[in-house]
């Protein structure tokens, strides 16, 4: 990437229009995902020196390994861990002999492993994934292939794990929100964020491993799940947070969902797609040619609600595309 338009999007993400009255990000997770998302899938260069993009650098990277070194000495590195481990738990999945575990032991220290196991193990609301969080199952690759070999148990946790998470954070089912009134008079601001309870958050940031692992397990033995569509067509009930990992799962779903069943699964579900999702397959390069025909001529003949991208700019992709 070009280091004047690096230089751009660094200044546009950490300008103080970002913060609100209690030095809080008010942007939301739709936000980076137009701004940032797209700039790194299309050079990973864009690796930059913004601290606080570097959990979504390090699950769209293709190399995490290699981005989780460019951003070793950024500060608080060791909260990173959580989307590290997850990004080794997906390779393992898909590698099971790799040495991924061992690599980040040496970048990230013992400590910072030993405190994300510990708070895996401890996870009330997960017992069926604790083994996940016992060092000795990367240990030994016997041991972990004793593990993932047990896949009729696996995938059905991992269905479980999904369906729970898309009936509570995607459906908003037993989800506490906040009142916007409340918020209003005791803030003075309008943070769409902040329509989810702080206590919800928490306790989505310490599910994400296991939905991402749950994820990973069915993309790799059942991706035929029905559950998989869901999470992929699925819009968060609440507005996503800056991070917005639980888009990153949208995207990791859609993407399967559309190498799976081609182009038809877009125009199936058009009307329940973000057109950025349709975006993100493009740059991802999965969609063939002979299909981006037939994609175009739907955008052409069928209109869509805008959130952020618009047809015009998908269409653009699709001429970049069919370019290369």
């Amino acid at each position: 990437m070009d280091s004047l338009i690096e230089m751009e999007i660094v200044e546009k993400f950490t300008s103080n229009n970002l913060f609100n009255a209690r030095g809080e990000d008010i942007m939301c997770g739709y936000c980076i995902e137009e701004g940032i998302v797209y700039s790194l899938l299309e050079d990973e260069q864009a690796i930059n020196k913004v601290d606080f993009l570097a959990p979504i650098f390090i699950l769209e990277s293709h190399n995490y390994f290699g981005t989780m070194t460019k951003i070793r000495n950024l500060s608080n590195f060791s909260r990173l861990i959580d989307v590290v481990f997850c990004r080794v738990w997906e390779t393992l999945i898909n590698e099971e002999n790799d040495d991924a575990y061992q690599r980040i032991s040496i970048k990230c220290g013992a400590d910072t492993i030993d405190k994300f196991l510990s708070k895996i193990k401890g996870n009330q609301d997960h017992p069926s994934w604790h083994l996940l969080g016992d060092s000795n199952l990367y240990l030994s690759e016997s041991n972990w292939k004793m593990f993932i070999d047990n896949k009729e148990l696996l995938i059905r946790n991992s269905e479980n794990t999904l369906a729970l998470y898309h009936k509570w954070w995607i459906q908003g089912g037993n989800k506490e929100t906040s009142d916007p009134g409340q918020r209003l008079e005791e803030t003075g601001m309008m943070d769409p964020i902040d329509n989810t309870a702080p206590k919800e958050w928490d306790k989505f940031y310490s599910s994400f491993p296991f939905v991402f692992f749950s994820l990973n397990f069915l993309l790799r033995h059942k991706d035929s799940s029905d559950i998989i569509k869901k999470i992929a067509l699925g819009k968060p009930s609440n507005v996503p947070d800056f991070s917005g990992y639980d888009l990153f799962l949208q995207r990791k779903a859609f993407a399967v969902c559309v190498k799976k069943y081609g182009v038809s699964f877009i125009i199936e579900n058009y009307d329940d797609i973000r057109l950025e999702l349709i975006g993100y397959v493009l740059l991802k390069k999965l969609i063939c040619n002979e299909e981006m025909v037939v994609l175009k001529e739907h955008l052409l003949s069928h209109s869509h609600w805008v959130m952020g991208m618009n047809v015009d700019e998908v269409q653009q992709l699709i001429t970049t595309n069919n370019h290369r």
